[in-house]
Parts: C-alpha cells; structure tokens; sequence
C-alpha cells in the first residue's frame, strides 16, 4: 500500500517511473555504481525536480533499478525523459555496467 499522494500540487510537472535491469553478471559494486550514477544524472539535469533512485529487486534476469523523477514542465517531460535515459546509458557504459539481456530473458523461460 502506497499513501495517497494529491499530484495535482505539483502544478505543471508529470513524473516518470521506470525500471532498469542490470545484467546478472554485475558485481554488488557495480549495482551500488548504477544507482549513484543514475542519482547523479538526475540531480545534474536543470529540469529534474525530485527524484528517487534504488535498488529494488533481484529476477532471474538481474537486478532490478527503479528510479522515478519529477521533469518540471509537462510539455518537455519527453524531451527530458529520453535526454536522463540516454545519459544514463552512455554513464553506465563508460563504467562498464552491462545491462540485461531481454533475449537471453526470453531464451531462460522458454527453456524452463
């Protein structure tokens, strides 16, 4: 259960939430790198208000980051939103963080 959050106070801003999955191949370091650098992309982006970043859970295909944010103006949210996503996408990379697979995902079910 989630409180009840009134969103209409955040005026013109529209959240994102979204998910990442890491590959199972990454270390524990690795993971606690993802999140300060998805932390740092959002907090360096001008039009990121608030925003959350954790570690959520481990599947079978990896490890799971959740990161929601606040872009401050709705008529830019999917401008901002793909500008966070690329940039933490090229951080991850440059750090040597490997996303999952999803059709190594595929190949795990169909092979259960």
């Amino acid at each position: 259960n989630q409180p009840l959050v009134n969103v209409s106070k955040y005026g013109e801003r529209r959240r994102n939430s979204s998910e990442l999955v890491l590959a199972p191949e990454n270390t524990p370091a690795q993971v606690e790198r993802a999140v300060a650098v998805m932390q740092s992309v959002c907090e360096e982006h001008e039009e990121i208000d608030r925003w959350k970043v954790y570690f959520k859970n481990f599947t079978p295909a990896g490890f799971v980051i959740k990161y929601r944010f606040w872009v401050v103006h709705y008529k830019a949210f999917y401008r901002v939103t793909g500008e966070a996503n690329t940039r933490i996408l090229d951080r991850l990379r440059a750090e040597g963080i490997h996303l999952a697979d999803p059709l190594q995902d595929l190949s795990k079910l169909a092979s259960s």
